[in-house]
């Protein structure tokens, strides 16, 4: 997945005073689940799927849109908690099969089958954690991928490579 850090590094500007470990891990464009599961017997623990009526996507209309909330631990003090949506019309053919990932990753859909693309990346620091929003397309297919971080977790045992 390409994504031009050049162009966009004015985003990451709000991640001035964070630790290295984690700024470094906020600005990393791999899968964030591979990297906190090393092993495949590993699993991400799955808390939620469910279409809710929101107008995530346009801001005039609502829709209905899928949501999935999963969290990451491992060798962390603090979770860090994953929340995607994709909107209900888009859940056709292959795109249907992230109804059913239950605890495996995201990542499955969007590095591996499909190429998405990454449109945008917000950062929002408050109350300790930061809060990261990221935007892959595929023709006319978004997801949003909603993500916080905790900045007090012990971020050194997550690998980079």
């Amino acid at each position: 997945m390409i994504f031009n850090y050049k162009s966009r590094w004015l985003n990451e500007r709000a991640l001035k005073r964070l630790p290295v470990s984690l700024k470094r891990n906020l600005i990393d464009n791999c899968s964030l689940t591979k990297r906190i599961y090393e092993t495949k017997a590993s699993k991400i623990n799955h808390i939620s799927s469910k279409f809710i009526l929101s107008n995530k996507f346009n801001l005039c209309k609502r829709k209905y849109i899928y949501k999935r909330t999963v969290v990451l631990k491992r060798d962390l003090n603090e979770p860090i908690y994953a929340t995607s949506y994709i909107s209900a019309t888009n859940l056709k053919g292959s795109m249907n099969y992230i109804k059913y990932l239950g605890n495996k990753s995201l990542a499955t859909i969007l590095y591996k089958r499909w190429p998405f693309s990454k449109q945008s990346v917000s950062y929002n620091i408050s109350n300790g954690v930061v809060k990261r929003k990221t935007l892959y397309t595929k023709k006319h297919i978004k997801i949003i991928v909603e993500e916080n971080f905790p900045i007090n977790n012990s971020y050194r045992s997550i690998s980079l490579f």
